[in-house]
């Protein structure tokens, strides 16, 4: 006959294998349901720069850094950011982006929408937030600063957005874009070699860091945050929920424009 110690043991073991399972399946249920981005099947849906369908270690790492500092409200757009439209519009925009993003292009788009929709109304200023999943975002905005230091930030700012696109964004293709926009190669060169705005660039991403941006892109309209690639119209998730597109985010910041 078994020994009924031994029986005993077995059943307390499958016991909590199986509840084991089912706090796995009842838990990963509610992390389904807290999820903020919609799946890729609509072409109005955000994207969330998150691969591999979770949380990177590098955001987990920034989410920690700011539990243990206190958050701050996104700074207001001033005249040494990169600007589109006139300073004091009725909204401000304020994005965090890379251009080594997979999604930049995609903000981008929303963001010439945006410009063609409400034109003075709203001014737009871009702000670093390279990564480290993001191999190349750091020289890539380097190579935007050094173009900004001969007043065509946002000449190069098409052209990494279009190497973006073309996944070109690496530094034989800054050479080529800076030559196309008409810069002194050697100015451009000895800025980018030597590395010149790095700091304004790291300081642009710890800002955002203290408020909260923990991904890229990270919208702000007049502070309010929104994270990820938001599409310019509302659209309507799989599960029948409605969300704002940057459009009626902006109509009602300052109730209706």
């Amino acid at each position: 006959m078994p020994n009924k110690k031994l029986i005993i043991t077995i059943e307390v073991i499958i016991f909590f294998c199986i509840a084991g399972i089912i706090f796995i399946i009842f838990n990963g249920e509610k992390m389904q349901d807290k999820v903020i981005l919609p799946s890729d099947n609509s072409e109005s849906e955000i994207k969330q720069d998150d691969e591999n369908s979770g949380m990177n270690q590098e955001a987990m790492n920034i989410l920690k850094n700011v539990e243990d500092e206190e958050i701050n409200s996104v700074r207001s757009i001033d005249d040494s950011d990169h600007i589109i439209g006139e300073l004091g519009a009725p909204v401000e925009v304020v994005v965090y982006n890379n251009f080594d993003c997979p999604f930049f292009s995609e903000m981008n788009e929303t963001m010439n929408q945006v410009r063609d929709e409400f034109g003075n109304k709203v001014v737009i200023a871009f702000r670093h937030f390279p990564m480290i999943i993001h191999t190349n975002s750091m020289i890539a905005s380097l190579a935007s600063e050094c173009a900004s230091e001969q007043d065509k930030f946002w000449e190069m700012y098409e052209k990494l957005s279009k190497d973006n696109e073309l996944k070109r964004i690496n530094e034989n293709q800054f050479k080529k874009d800076a030559e196309n926009i008409d810069l002194d190669i050697d100015e451009f060169s000895e800025c980018f070699y030597k590395e010149r705005y790095k700091e304004k660039i790291i300081e642009q991403m710890e800002e955002g860091q203290s408020a909260n941006v923990v991904g890229a892109p990270t919208t702000f309209v007049n502070g309010q945050q929104l994270p990820g690639a938001y599409p310019f119209l509302d659209f309507t998730r799989e599960n029948g929920e409605e969300i704002l597109g940057m459009k009626s985010v902006i109509e009602s910041a300052r109730g209706g424009l």
